[in-house]
C-alpha cells in the first residue's frame, strides 16, 4: 500500500473512533400532574311549588225579611223602637263575617241607639201584635223588661211578654248607644256575627224613618292557601377534578460523544 493512502485510513479511522457516542447516566428536572378532587359551591337557579295564603273578601247587601216600627215603643227607656229582622241561613258560610249598619247622611239631629242580636235561641219577634203559634210562650212569673210601651199596654201585654222573652235570650253581637246623626256624614255600626244566622238590627231614638236611612250589609273573608311556582337560587357543594403540575427529579441516561469522558468535569 501507499504511505499516503494507509495515513488516510489511520485519520478516517481515528475520527470514526472520535465521533462514536455513548450513553452517559444523567438526572433531570420532569413536570408531572396530580389530580385531585376540590369543593366548590355554586349559586344555582331552582323551581319549587309553595304555599301560598290568600285571603278573598267580599260583601253582601241584606233586606229585612221582618221590618215594624212603633213610635209606642221604647227599648231600654229610648223611645221610638225599629226593629229590622235579617235571615242570613241561605247565605254561604265563611271563616269571617261582619255585620256592617251604614248610615247615611240624616236630615235632622236626633239621638240614635242601635243594638244587634242573634235571634236564634228564641227566633224573631214579629210585628205587634202578631205572635206565632209555634212559639214557646214564656214562663210562669216571667218578666224582665227591656222592651216597653207607653201609654194603655194591655193590649199588646201578651206580645210584649213574649217579646221581652225572646229579648232576654238574644245574644248580643254589637251595638252604640251615644250616635247623634246629622246631614254632615255617613256612619258605620260594625260587629262580629259569631256565626249568626237570625240577627235583628233595633234602633231607638229617630222619631220617623226618614231620620234612620241606612243599609245593612254583610262583610266576610276566607283565608285559602294556593300552590305557586316560585323560583329561587341555592348554593349547590360539588367534587371539581382539578390536575395540579409537581416538579421531580428523574435519572436517565443521555448520548454523548465518546471523547466527552475524557473531559474535566
Amino acid at each position: 500500500m501507499k504511505p499516503a493512502f494507509i495515513s488516510l485510513l489511520v485519520t478516517g479511522a481515528l475520527m470514526a473512533f472520535l465521533m462514536s457516542c455513548i450513553s452517559i447516566p444523567t438526572s433531570y428536572e420532569e413536570t408531572y400532574y396530580v389530580t385531585e378532587f376540590v369543593t366548590e359551591n355554586r349559586s344555582e337557579p331552582f323551581s319549587e311549588m309553595v304555599d301560598v295564603a290568600t285571603t278573598i273578601t267580599g260583601e253582601d247587601m241584606l233586606s229585612p225579611c221582618i221590618s215594624w216600627g212603633a213610635a209606642a215603643f221604647a227599648f231600654k227607656a229610648v223611645k221610638h223602637v225599629w226593629y229590622h229582622g235579617y235571615d242570613l241561613s241561605a247565605l254561604p258560610a265563611h271563616a269571617s263575617e261582619t255585620i256592617k249598619v251604614m248610615f247615611s247622611p240624616q236630615q235632622f239631629y236626633e239621638y240614635t241607639s242601635v243594638s244587634i242580636f242573634n235571634m236564634a235561641p228564641r227566633g224573631q219577634i214579629l210585628a205587634p201584635p202578631t205572635i206565632l203559634a209555634t212559639d214557646e210562650p214564656p214562663p210562669s212569673g216571667f218578666r224582665r223588661e227591656i222592651l216597653t210601651m207607653t201609654g194603655d199596654s194591655s193590649t199588646f201585654q201578651e206580645w210584649l211578654d213574649m217579646a221581652n222573652f225572646k229579648l232576654n235570650f238574644a245574644l248580643l253581637l254589637g251595638g252604640r248607644s251615644d250616635l247623634w246623626l246629622n246631614y254632615e256624614g255617613p256612619c258605620t255600626v260594625e260587629c262580629n256575627t259569631r256565626g249568626a244566622r237570625d240577627i235583628a238590627v233595633i234602633i231607638s231614638g229617630p222619631s220617623r224613618p226618614q231620620n234612620m236611612r241606612f243599609n245593612v250589609a254583610r262583610t266576610w273573608s276566607d283565608t285559602t292557601n294556593r300552590q305557586v311556582m316560585r323560583t329561587s337560587e341555592r348554593s349547590v357543594t360539588y367534587q371539581v377534578e382539578k390536575k395540579t403540575p409537581r416538579k421531580r427529579m428523574v435519572t436517565g441516561t443521555r448520548q454523548a460523544p465518546f471523547w466527552e469522558i475524557f473531559l474535566p468535569k
